[in-house]
């Protein structure tokens, strides 16, 4: 699973995915009941033998994307099922290293880290090599040593560039001649450095001018300001931006990019709608124009973020009206 905006709702889908006899109530019981994790593992599991293993990916989406609330209960819940001496259950997750620092916030979470803590290191040159040239010799397709050392030494010693790596091998498969990977396709793609932006610039540039203001008001809703200042990505229901004005233009925007392999359309866990997202988080450096949009709109969407917050305050507390947003707060939202 990944946590997305709704964890809960995720790690539901997840384990009807594996449960025979699906509790009718499971969700329910996992949102209410600190132990609802441990008790919906051991029903799946019966009295047979076995345990059950739950891979987490992207584990910093519950710190970017999932409201604070949520957030607890669910660390709660997640650590409740762990420690217990007779749980079955085992947990793999997986966390960009500049997030390290979040789970330690968390007590038993941060204990829990600090014993069972994998690193993962840089790939070294011959790793990369292999991550290179493995795949492509399953499929019967040579890569030119000479493109093998220029894509190696493209990537040495840069941090966050293995997402770029993925979508430029990508971009020359399907450019390959006769079974070859070839320096001169890489060069036509603009390496490493250049090939995302370069895609997604060529995507805008084809698109009609109702669709690249339309691209515009799409990229700045899968976009996430953090406290700190840095834009992660956020999965969005693909309704609410069709629904916007000049919904035509914005499914056309929406269809381009995903042609281009830069955005990806999945389906929300609950209700089974189309949801988008960005494909790369690299995109938000490697496109200038994108970045030039969030440096303008920052602001905004740092005040969006705040009111997102406050909504789910809200909601949480059965939208009672001590918890809605007034005075000076309020004129800045509507502002």
């Amino acid at each position: 699973m990944v946590p997305g905006r709704y964890p809960f709702e995720e790690l539901a889908a997840a384990l009807m995915h594996v449960a025979v006899d699906p509790e009718p109530r499971l969700l329910e019981e996992l949102v209410t009941d600190r132990a609802g994790l441990r008790s919906a593992v051991e029903g799946i599991l019966g009295v047979e033998d076995g345990e059950l293993l739950l891979v987490i990916d992207q584990m910093e989406e519950l710190f970017t994307v999932t409201d604070d609330a949520t957030r607890i209960r669910f660390i709660d819940s997640l650590v409740d099922a762990v420690v217990d001496p007779g749980s079955r259950l085992r947990v793999v997750v997986t966390l960009r290293a500049d997030f390290y620092d979040r789970p330690l916030h968390h007590h038993e979470l941060g204990r829990l880290f600090n014993e069972g803590l994998i690193t993962v290191v840089p790939l070294t040159a011959r790793e990369l090599q292999h991550a290179i040239t493995g795949p492509a010799k399953r499929v019967g397709v040579t890569v030119d040593p000479d493109l093998v050392g220029r894509m190696i030494g493209d990537v040495a010693d840069r941090p966050g560039t293995l997402p770029l790596l993925q979508y430029v091998l990508t971009e020359l498969f399907e450019r390959r001649h006769e079974g070859r990977l070839a320096i001169d396709g890489y060069q036509s793609v603009g390496g490493i450095a250049a090939a995302l932006g370069r895609s997604a610039e060529d995507t805008y540039a084809a698109l009609t001018d109702p669709a690249r203001r339309a691209s515009r008001r799409l990229f700045l809703r899968l976009v996430t300001i953090e406290e700190s200042g840095r834009a992660t990505k956020s999965r969005v229901g693909r309704r609410s931006l069709t629904t916007m004005s000049s919904g035509a233009a914005m499914e056309t925007a929406i269809e381009a990019f995903a042609a281009a392999r830069l955005l990806a359309v999945g389906a929300d866990p609950v209700s089974g709608l189309p949801t988008v997202e960005v494909a790369h988080e690299a995109i938000f450096a490697a496109w200038p124009r994108l970045a030039e949009w969030i440096d303008t709109a920052r602001a905004s969407l740092h005040t969006e973020r705040r009111l997102s917050a406050a909504v789910s305050d809200w909601v949480e507390h059965d939208r009672d009206v001590d918890y809605l947003v007034t005075g000076r707060r309020l004129g800045e939202f509507e502002s």
